[in-house]
């Protein structure tokens, strides 16, 4: 029983509970009573990469759950004239009325280098 101690004593504050129960062959419950027994608690560190862990992995899992977007061409029209109609997107009116402008003289660009007339 003293090497269980011992072991939970040096493992107890950076591993999982189930992890020190199941190299000692207790359950996991016995090993949190031990370790309260003998005021042990999970170092900072652990706690840290726990929570780390967690916010990992609820980042996965929203990504996962996030379902395709796919809208048809009037759904894209109605998206764009709301963001556009005002000509305010987060970075600011004068700035996206720029990238607008920018996108149509580009595509002016392209019909009259493609040798098409505009009449």
């Amino acid at each position: 029983m003293k090497n269980k101690i011992e072991y939970i004593i040096n493992h107890y504050p950076t591993n999982s509970t189930d992890y020190v129960a199941r190299k000692l062959n207790l359950t996991p419950s016995k090993v949190r009573s031990i370790a309260k027994g003998l005021d042990l608690k999970k170092c900072e560190d652990y706690k840290k990469s726990l929570m780390n862990r967690l916010v990992e992995d609820r980042r996965k899992w929203y990504e996962a759950n996030i379902p395709p977007f796919s809208p048809t061409h009037l759904q894209e029209q109605i998206i764009l004239g709301s963001l556009l109609g005002d000509g305010y997107i987060s970075k600011g009116r004068k700035e996206v009325l720029t990238i607008i402008i920018k996108n149509i003289l580009g595509k002016v660009k392209e019909i009259t280098d493609s040798g098409n007339n505009l009449n």
